[in-house]
């Protein structure tokens, strides 16, 4: 029997508890601070960053910067800009926003976020899921969906939801193809 699953309510009942941690956290003086590394002028990357990510980052209390490079920048330049972030104990969270230009390693990239602070979770050694992951998983448990004895497929092995998917399904023990 199919289920119709939808987020608003969960969406606004997680918003609400990190707005209390924010709020929890200021109190304490720490002040959570998100960059975000924008390559290019790609429309979608764009209007991703500042309608959602700026948007919400701001509903919670999270300070918000946005750091734009060109699209003719070349690595090192990149990979300068992020050690500085890495080392700005003010900066709590970096994302590097993809789709990045092809004459950028995007694993070397990527894997110059400190882990700590690479909140997309796509550095190697990365704590964190990424978001797309944590969101799924959060819908399945919110509809209390077992996955156990399910037979299950990812479509795409993509960086931001098929491997990192197939990988928390694999450490949940839940069979997929």
């Amino acid at each position: 029997m199919p289920i119709e699953m939808t987020s608003h309510t969960i969406v606004a009942k997680l918003t609400d508890e990190l707005k209390a941690k924010v709020e929890s956290l200021k109190t304490d003086n720490i002040i959570p601070h998100l960059a975000v590394i924008l390559v290019g002028h790609d429309p979608q990357s764009q209007l991703y960053v500042s309608s959602i990510k700026q948007r919400e980052a701001t509903n919670v209390g999270i300070d918000f910067m946005v750091h734009r490079f060109d699209q003719s920048v070349d690595q090192e330049t990149l990979l300068q800009a992020i050690d500085v972030l890495n080392n700005q104990p003010a900066v709590s969270g970096i994302i590097v926003q993809l789709p990045l230009p092809p004459h950028l390693e995007v694993e070397t990239v990527l894997n110059r976020v400190n882990k700590d602070k690479d909140v997309d979770g796509l550095a190697k050694e990365s704590p964190f899921e990424p978001p797309t992951v944590e969101a799924i998983l959060e819908l399945f448990s919110a509809y209390d969906i077992s996955l156990v004895d399910k037979k299950i497929v990812i479509v795409g092995q993509g960086r931001l939801v098929g491997k990192p998917l197939a990988r928390a399904f694999r450490e949940l023990s839940i069979n997929f193809s």
